[in-house]
């Protein structure tokens, strides 16, 4: 069984995520990892799917964030499945009320860091360091971590083009997940 062991935010690892007092990357990262995520719940109430996926869904639960919940007020508008050459999943979901969209994208570090121009900070997004933040993953791997970047990318409306190439450019890091198998 899969478990979310370590999460790399704010420029700093952190062993999961605290449900109460995160600050707002460490509460993006939880609820992107709910978002783009194909874990379903079963009949019986257990949560079904990819290993990697089921993991990130109990991450968000412990995190006290119900997935399902977050499904419903950020409805999926499209999804760009995982594929082994571009090695990463990205969602796009309607955020609030207004028109405003939002993409998550997650998979291997070295292709998300690659798309990544900014990384949350608690304080403001400032531009992204991909040589440290691969570093990062690059650790955590070494402890035997499987790890994962999440980002993502807000628009005032959905683009006109759906391809991964403008889907997944100009992406804003929230962070890394270390998961233990």
């Amino acid at each position: 069984e899969m478990r979310a062991k370590e999460v790399y935010v704010s420029g700093e690892r952190r062993v999961i995520v605290a449900p109460q007092g995160a600050d707002a990357p460490a509460k993006a990262l939880v609820v992107a990892a709910a978002l783009c995520n194909d874990a379903e719940r079963g009949a019986r109430g257990e949560v079904i799917g990819d290993p990697t996926e089921v993991a990130l869904w109990r991450l968000a639960a412990e995190a006290g964030l119900e997935p399902q919940t977050l499904r419903r007020t950020a409805p999926r508008l499209l999804e760009l499945p995982f594929d082994s050459d571009r090695k990463r999943m990205t969602t796009v979901h309607r955020e609030g009320d207004g028109p405003h969209v939002v993409a998550y994208t997650k998979g291997a570090p070295e292709t998300v860091l690659d798309r990544c121009q900014t990384e949350m900070r608690s304080e403001a997004d400032l531009p992204a360091n991909r040589g440290h933040a691969l570093a990062i993953a690059e650790a955590m791997a070494d402890e035997g971590l499987r790890v994962l970047a999440v980002a993502r990318r807000r628009w005032t409306e959905l683009p006109e083009s759906k391809t991964p190439d403008e889907i997944e450019r100009d992406l804003t890091l929230i962070g890394l997940v270390g998961l233990l198998d």
